[in-house]
């Protein structure tokens, strides 16, 4: 309980300073989201800013600030007759407070705190809901996601969006099959929200608790993956990037295997293509290795496009297994046109044990072309003199 409180206040003292300038792009008309916009805003449908109006003037004024810096905290009507002065231990006191009031509250009323704190603007109070929401989502309470979804729908679109990023933040299972509902058009909202879960999917790699198994999630996924219909770029190109975050080999199994089917449309699928090769670059996990490296060895010619794009993601990981794979790859390289592309794959290495095993390329009997081995000796020298400080560890 004390873990989880100290959790609670810490992450709502930094939290509440980006809610004093979050909050000033809420209009008094039409509140823009609260948090930052999703990559997805097309499928949003944000309005653009109106032409000849300053931004300035469309914005209310932000929640006060102490001269020390402290935000994300609303004086009271006390503290602005004593000068308007709230140092941090002043404020770090509210948030306690809050904390306290608010840690052994029903779910329900958890989350009607945290609508009212929206609706008010009250950042000290949005913030404290919402990490104690996170909390108990996070250990296992799964009334969080249900209470969340009792009030999502018949709200504003700004408050939707705002709900179904808390939901992203969430990513449980229940949690990301109320995503998928909501971006399928299963559960009717407003285009803000569906543009906020499709960006919510593509990071459930990045919230989920390492409690929860990936497979737990990507699971759901691949099922979701398989019912989109081709031409839903938008879609097809959310649900490869939460698969790729997840990295689970099934996961990114499937990606590929949709690569090979987009393939029969010609130009016609070549956007969204593009799109799933950028998604399996932001492949993490080192178990995905075995399978990205499947493609590329039983295609070592690299005559099918999706065996190259096995390669780029490989290259992007930053790994030393799937350094190894590249390495033995180009080992077997005899013409030019590969020489060059062993020699990109292998520019991207940025991790010290990569560097390594690249340092070891002169030392190596295995290459067919002993003027690529050269080439690459010479790039593992230039990585480590102009490179080496700012590899990870």
């Amino acid at each position: 309980m004390m873990l989880r409180k100290r959790y609670i206040v810490g992450a709502v003292f930094v939290g509440a300073a980006l809610a004093a300038g979050i909050f000033a792009y809420r209009g008094a008309d039409d509140r823009q989201s609260p948090l930052p916009s999703a990559d997805y805003s097309s499928a949003a449908g944000q309005a653009e800013p109106t032409a000849g109006v300053s931004e300035q003037a469309t914005r209310p004024s932000s929640p006060k600030v102490d001269t020390h810096g402290v935000s994300g905290t609303r004086l009271t009507e006390q503290d602005e007759s004593a000068g308007g002065s709230l140092d941090a231990e002043d404020a770090e006191s509210r948030i306690e407070q809050r904390s306290r009031e608010l840690e052994n509250a029903t779910m329900e009323h958890l989350v009607t705190a945290l609508r009212q704190a929206f609706d008010e603007h009250d950042d000290v109070i949005l913030n404290v809901a919402k990490n104690q929401l996170l909390a108990r989502a996070k250990a296992g309470d799964g009334a969080a996601t249900s209470a969340i979804l009792a009030i999502l729908d018949g709200t504003e679109p700004a408050l939707q969006e705002y709900l179904v990023r808390v939901l992203g933040e969430i990513a449980t299972v229940d949690a990301l099959r109320a995503l998928i509902d909501i971006a399928s058009h299963t559960r009717v909202t407003s285009e803000r929200a569906e543009g906020a879960a499709l960006q919510a999917i593509a990071e459930v790699g990045q919230w989920r608790d390492e409690s929860l198994p990936p497979e737990a999630l990507s699971s759901l996924l691949e099922r979701y993956l398989g019912a989109i219909p081709p031409q839903d770029t938008e879609t097809i190109s959310a649900v490869a990037r939460g698969l790729s975050s997840l990295g689970t080999p099934k996961g990114v199994s499937q990606v590929l295997e949709m690569l090979d089917q987009l393939q029969q449309y010609g130009s016609s699928g070549a956007d969204t293509r593009s799109r799933l090769s950028e998604a399996l670059r932001e492949v993490r996990s080192p178990e995905a290795v075995p399978v990205l490296a499947s493609r590329l060895q039983e295609d070592p010619g690299l005559t099918d496009g999706t065996s190259r794009i096995a390669g780029d993601a490989l290259a992007a990981m930053g790994d030393p297994h799937a350094t190894e794979v590249l390495l033995a790859w180009a080992a077997g390289v005899t013409d030019e046109m590969r020489g060059e592309q062993a020699i990109r794959w292998l520019s991207e290495t940025r991790d010290q044990g990569s560097l390594n095993l690249l340092l070891e390329v002169s030392r190596r009997t295995d290459f067919r072309s002993p003027a690529l081995k050269e080439r690459l000796a010479v790039l593992a020298t230039k990585l480590q003199q102009q490179a080496l400080p700012k590899l990870s560890p």
